[in-house]
Formats: C-alpha cells, structure tokens, sequence
C-alpha cells in the first residue's frame, strides 16, 4: 500500500500525458515527382500548406525540386489531411561578375497549386505532379 496519498493523483496524471503523447500521430516523410509538360521539373521548390477551409491548420512545409524530385523528411512531414501544394520554379540566377547579365528571365510557369489529401492509413507517401504546358510562359 501506498503511504503517500498525493504520489497516487501523479502516477494517474503522468499515466495520462504518456498515454496522450503516444497517440499523437507522426508526420509522414514525402517525397515526389514534379513535371513540366511530362519534362522533369529542372529546379524549384514546393510548399505543403494545411488547408483550414477543409479543417486542417498547422505550419507549411517545403523543399526543393531537383531534376524532377524532391524529398521532404518526417521532422518536416506531413500529417492526415488536406493540403494545398504551390510548385514554383526556381529563379534563374545570373554571376555578379557577369558583365552582360541578362535583363529579364522567362519561367515555364510562374507557379503551380493543386489541392491532395493525405489519408492516416498513407506510410511514406508519394505524390507525382505534372504541371501542364497550358500555363503556358511567364515572363518577369
């Protein structure tokens, strides 16, 4: 029998914080594939944004696209739920010691945003997004 009758109302309180944080569900690492018009996407970056419109609120994720792929890992991951996924391409970058820089660049697209749920039975998920030529070019 327990002499302190105070350590039993810690025990039951601490019981329940282990209980809660072991339920609380992992973010999944995602990693994908980022076309242009069927082309791998040469460089750029994505951004996971939760939706709060279809009730899913927390911080964006992102990363960057190389040659077509990307990988974003679990510490940055994404949870069961609706996300808003914008794929912007990378800004063209010109040497400060170039002595004829060009004066403007033109992009594929300017950006791209398409809406995916994630499910809770997904385990590593992967997305593949082509993003079609009928955006058609941007110029900046």
């Amino acid at each position: 029998m327990l002499k302190n009758k105070h350590l039993i109302p810690l025990i039951i309180i601490g019981s329940m914080i282990l209980f809660a944080v072991g339920c609380t569900p992992a973010p999944q690492p995602l990693e994908g594939i980022v076309t242009y018009d069927g082309q791998p996407l040469t460089k750029g970056s994505i951004t996971l944004t939760p939706d709060g419109t279809k009730g899913n609120y927390g911080k964006p994720t992102m990363g960057s696209i190389n040659n077509g792929k990307f990988f974003i890992p679990q510490k940055f991951g994404v949870f069961e739920g609706t996300y808003n996924i914008t794929v912007t391409e990378a800004v063209p970058v010109s040497d400060p010691d170039d002595p004829d820089p060009p004066t403007n660049f033109q992009y594929l697209f300017s950006s791209y945003t398409i809406r995916h749920t994630f499910s809770s039975g997904e385990n590593n998920p992967t997305i593949i997004i082509d993003i079609p030529k009928t955006k058609g070019k941007v110029d900046y």
